[in-house]
């Protein structure tokens, strides 16, 4: 295929102008690709060009026998026949013109652009048939004939036309603006009662768009080139609504769910602890996770090292037992993030439970989500249609000291083919239970312990230290609930209602932990001798 001209045309304004004007009911289309219908266009050009593009040969018209090749039946030669024949396809060609119009805006597209081309021996070829056709073109006096046959032969680049279409479809088409939500929580307090929660929330309206009506243009452009090579061609638009109005946008923004787990009295104290609590929920504070996102809870927080700000607290070890480690605390965080998010009807991909049950008092049996970097995770997806925007916090006690962990997730409500907004809770069943193992008791004959505190064991008549407590064996069952109809008892807790669906969760198994008690004897008590007392002087 030649290489193509650059394309030059006339334009109008550079600035789009507005679409003309369409009816109070307008139709909504999808922009097409570029040459999505145009081949059957070109089908039909080559139709009409059919009956002068078959194999044609000059006749021998010597009277002499002399051939056809070098003489026309006039005295023409063949190349000067041939003069005639290019000069007058070169005149036809410059006509060629493909002209698209809008508002004040035009295109035009000539033989050049749409590398329009003539095959001038086949026209050369019918046209010596007639003496009259060169010999009258020659003199001026009758061009119709020949140009009508050049018309004819004309072809043109099926992918310079898709090129000039989709050219101006760019230039054209307005797109569509998406209407678009701010969220910042950092002024936002939940507890104080002169805020608005949807003041975190700021919005920008959309615009509609409007995109070319391709398949309009695509049916003038055949019309026209069926007629003939010079098209004039009137654009119309179709519009493009966002796909979100501003009721359902505010709407999006409804608070879901707030989550809200207490830091028992023994944990506040720690103010490690409290630190690593606050430093986690920081990462999701202000998080808006899209539609079809997925998010993880140790690559958000990253590996916790003293280098990143994580300090020692509080966490289960390989023995069962709590030890001070990098991080300690944050599983209570990754509990109630898990329990908004799923509340929210997120889709959570990785959730565990720990060594036993925890902060069920909060969320119910197996309802918490152990983390460990980087074996354990929490990771949860946004299924649904609508964003999910997430504000998490502590609150604070009278002493200025963190009771509570608190996270929120505002979203779309969901609803029922009734319009009713549902509500989602867990449902956790405990289906077996079985006692821990026998302690392991140990004689403490190093004294190893000696700085822990001890007490009397009177059964065993020894001073036992309990390093390992016993834990039972617990298997829980847990079903996701939807309910109609739910009283608000504060903002984002919802309470009784009306089932309208529910499906298996997931299982947790909490397993048995044996405890182990170091022991030693309990010490004799020496009795203390009283001095006998001393005799009094006598004067």
């Amino acid at each position: 295929m030649a290489q193509r001209n650059t394309y030059t045309r006339t334009r109008g304004r550079s600035q789009k102008s507005p679409p003309p004007s369409r009816n109070s009911s307008p139709q909504y289309g999808h922009r097409r690709g570029g040459g999505g219908n145009i081949g059957w266009v070109l089908l039909l050009i080559v139709v009409v060009a059919a009956g002068v593009m078959g194999v044609l040969y000059l006749k021998d018209l010597n009277p002499d026998g002399a051939s056809a090749q070098n003489t026309t039946q006039s005295s023409m030669t063949q190349e000067e026949a041939l003069t005639v024949v290019e000069n007058a396809a070169k005149d036809v060609l410059s006509k060629v013109s493909v002209t698209f119009n809008y508002g004040e805006k035009s295109w035009n597209f000539g033989s050049d652009e749409l590398q329009a081309t003539i095959d001038t021996q086949t026209v050369l070829a019918e046209a010596s048939q007639s003496d009259a056709v060169l010999q009258n073109y020659q003199s001026q006096q009758d061009i119709q004939p020949l140009s009508l046959m050049l018309s004819k032969a004309i072809t043109v680049d099926r992918q310079a036309l898709v090129d000039a279409l989709s050219e101006v479809q760019k230039e054209v088409d307005n797109p569509v603006v998406e209407p678009i939500i701010n969220f910042d929580p950092s002024e936002y307090s939940y507890f104080n009662p002169d805020h608005n929660y949807r003041d975190m929330f700021t919005f920008t309206e959309g615009q509609i768009g409007y995109e070319m009506d391709y398949d309009n243009a695509l049916q003038q452009l055949s019309d026209a080139l069926a007629v003939g090579w010079t098209a004039d061609i009137a654009l119309s638009v179709i519009e493009a609504h966002p796909t979100i109005t501003a009721t359902e946008l505010e709407e999006s923004t409804t608070l879901i769910f707030h989550a809200s787990g207490q830091i028992s009295s023994k944990n506040k104290k720690n103010a490690n602890r409290t630190h690593n609590i606050g430093k986690a929920i920081g990462f999701y504070k202000g998080l808006v996770l899209m539609p079809g996102e997925m998010i993880s809870y140790n690559e958000t927080l990253n590996e916790r090292t003293i280098r990143s700000g994580w300090l020692e607290a509080p966490t289960i070890n390989q023995e069962k037992e709590l030890e001070d480690a990098l991080g300690g605390g944050i599983c209570q965080a990754a509990t109630t993030i898990f329990n908004a998010a799923y509340m929210a009807d997120a889709n959570v991909t990785n959730h565990g439970p720990h060594s036993w049950p925890a902060y069920y008092r909060d969320f119910g049996y197996g309802m918490d989500a152990m983390v460990n970097w980087p074996t354990s995770d929490l990771i949860f997806k946004n299924d649904t249609d609508y964003p999910m925007y997430f504000n998490t916090y502590f609150w604070y006690d009278k002493y200025g000291v963190a009771g509570y962990i608190d996270v929120d997730v505002y979203s779309m409500p969901q609803k029922d083919d009734a319009g009713n907004i549902l509500h989602i809770r867990p449902e956790s069943n405990i289906v077996e239970r079985k006692p821990p193992p026998a302690p392991n008791y140990i004689e403490d004959t190093e004294n190893k312990y000696a700085a822990k505190t001890w007490k009397v064991d009177t059964t065993l008549n020894k001073l036992i230290y309990v390093k390992v407590e016993p834990r039972e064996y617990i298997k829980v069952s847990v079903d996701k609930v939807w309910y109609k109809d739910c009283i608000e008892t504060d903002p984002g807790v919802f309470d009784s209602g009306v089932e309208v669906k529910r499906a298996y969760s997931h299982t947790y198994e909490y397993g048995a932990v044996q405890s182990v008690i170091y022991t030693k004897p309990i010490p004799e008590v020496v009795a203390t001798p009283t001095p006998e007392p001393t005799p009094e002087s006598t004067p």
